[in-house]
């Protein structure tokens, strides 16, 4: 953001680049209450975990084009709701594979967040190199295509969920798991 206009920054002043990055981060970890809520509630956590993923996806193309301060706004409007939606609930999809006394249930949660913590450390050092070798927008372009290929195994991979998923909570505050 604080990159020069002419080198494809935004030319924002440091101190304006933070105090945005700052807000984004706070409501990205905010918004997921609001995600567990809408899952819990309305859409169930399959179809809110694939419509996060699309948010996600859509704010990553808007970045990946070459456009000013309205269009960052945007895509961090985006990736702030598509992440609220994603991150809370997909624990719940990995928790749903097993039986709560299924032996492979704590080893399928390893493999989860191993899987994230791995992505968690090599996606920026790829997108970022790109970002900085030879432009943002290739940068925020590869994080759209990973996001679609997420999207496409998540489909394709999906079982129908257990009747616990789909139904909408009526009265209760706690999920409909038992």
């Amino acid at each position: 953001m604080y990159t020069e206009v002419t080198k494809g920054g935004l030319g924002f002043d440091q101190t304006t680049a933070n105090s945005i990055m700052s807000v984004y981060g706070a409501l990205v970890y905010m918004s997921g209450v609001i995600g567990g809520w809408l899952a819990d509630r309305v859409f169930g956590s399959s179809s809110t975990v694939f419509y996060g993923g699309v948010f996600i996806m859509l704010g990553h193309v808007i970045l990946a084009l070459p456009s000013g301060a309205t269009a960052l706004f945007i895509s961090m409007g985006l990736i702030i709701i598509g992440t609220g939606l994603l991150k809370p609930n997909v624990s719940n999809i990995v928790g749903d594979l097993y039986t709560k006394t299924d032996p492979r249930r704590d080893s399928g949660f390893s493999i989860f967040y191993m899987g994230i913590n791995m992505g968690g450390f090599i996606s920026p050092l790829i997108v970022g190199t790109l970002g900085q070798k030879v432009n943002f927008h290739l940068g925020f372009s590869l994080a759209a295509v990973g996001m679609l290929v997420g999207l496409i195994t998540f489909v394709v991979t999906k079982k129908t969920e257990p009747w616990s998923c789909r139904h909408v909570c009526d009265q209760s505050i706690i999920s409909c798991r038992t």
